[in-house]
Order: structure tokens, then sequence, then C-alpha cells
């Protein structure tokens, strides 16, 4: 692994160079160690690709030992989806974005704004979380409406967390992981002021649950802590 990583190391990265992307299992991978399945940093930049664990890969949120991601549902399914994206995908750049999406869950698929309803929140806070059933579930784009003839559409920060009906569970969770539809889609919003409510249009089967955005280090080992 060394040696292969050396190679890395030796390549020149350009804008024609392929994107790399290693998949590490974590502590649960006795095959290959996760020291050596991270890309070092001065191997690519960010824009050549990147490193995931698969406890931090959507939809997974376990460790994946090498041998396992051959038929773990949850590991397969996202590689396959980021190889056909990427098949379609015209340009480098428009491939990487492809592989975040699928990979590092930063995506956000917009609903049919045919369906659903309108779900109007108070502007309390600047994040929000929306319990979905899959990654299909998510919310349509989000207005701003300082009064009801003043409304604009507001950029969010999309991230995909797990959010298992056992809470009392430990993390991160063996096993099976974390199922399709025990997750949760957090919305984080930079908004100059609290004047005014949030309008969404959403299936009346989401939860939409408005917060203040806390940033902490969680060291506890189950989800409830």
């Amino acid at each position: 692994m060394d040696t292969i990583y050396d190679q890395f190391g030796a390549q020149k990265y350009n804008a024609t160079s392929p994107l790399l992307f290693s998949i590490c299992g974590g502590t649960a991978d006795t095959q290959i160690a996760s020291d050596a399945c991270v890309i070092p940093p001065e191997s690519i930049t960010k824009d050549d690709g990147f490193t995931i664990f698969t406890t931090g890969m959507p939809g997974a949120w376990t460790g994946v030992e090498h041998q396992t991601m051959v038929w773990c549902h949850q590991v397969r399914w996202r590689v396959a989806r980021t190889l056909l994206g990427m098949t379609a995908a015209g340009s480098r750049q428009a491939k990487l974005v492809v592989a975040e999406e699928w990979l590092l869950g930063r995506k956000a698929i917009q609903a049919d704004a045919s369906t659903g309803q309108t779900r109007r929140i108070p502007v309390t806070s600047s994040a929000m979380s929306i319990k979905v059933s899959s990654d299909y579930d998510v919310a349509s784009p989000i207005r701003w409406c300082r009064d009801e003839l003043d409304c604009q559409q507001v950029r969010a920060e999309v991230t995909v967390l797990p959010a298992p009906a056992n809470a009392q569970a430990p993390f991160p969770l063996p096993g099976e992981g974390v199922r399709p539809n025990e997750q949760a889609v957090v919305l984080d919003m930079d908004l100059s002021s609290s004047i005014g409510h949030l309008e969404l249009h959403a299936d009346p089967r989401i939860s939409v649950n408005p917060g203040a955005l806390v940033r902490q280090v969680v060291t506890a080992k189950k989800w409830s802590e």
C-alpha cells in the first residue's frame, strides 16, 4: 500500500488527470488499515479527489471492511450511482461534483412543486432538519419571506445525517448500519435577520423541525447522548 500511494504522490495532476477516490472501512477493516487507505493530502488537491470512510458515507454510516464492500448494498449502491452519474457528466469538475453528491452526501434533490404542501416556518434560527424516508424525499427550494409581498429564494447548505429509530443504539451503528428511512437532511441557511418566515414545499409525511444551529463535539457512545 505504501508503494501504491508513493506512486500517487509522484504523479503530476492536472486538468486532464483522472479523478482519484479512496473508500476506507475504518477500524472494522482488518484487510486494509485505514492509515494506508487514506490518500496523503500532499498527493492530490481537493479538485483531484478525496478519501471517504464508510462510517461517513450517507446511507451506510458504519464500518465496512474491504471484502464486505463487495456485497454491502449501502456502499455498492452509492458507488454505482457515482459511476453512472460521472459517465453522463461532461467535464472533470462535473464528475467531481457527482462524486461529492453520492459519496459525501452533498446533494439536494428537488421535489416536484406540484405535489405536497407548503410549510411556513417562523424565522427563529438558521437551521432546520427534515426527517426523510429516502434520498428522493428532499424538499423543494426554500423561500424567505420578510412579509407577504417580499419573498426571495435562499441558499441552504445541505447535509445528510443518520437518524436511527433507536436512540439508545451504539454509535456508530455496527452490522447493517442505518436503514434508508432512518436519515435526516439538515438545511443550514445564512439569514441576515430573524424577521418573517420560511416557506418550503414538502410531502406532508416529512417531518420538518426548525432549530438553532449548534456545533459541539460529541464524545458519547450512544445516539441519545
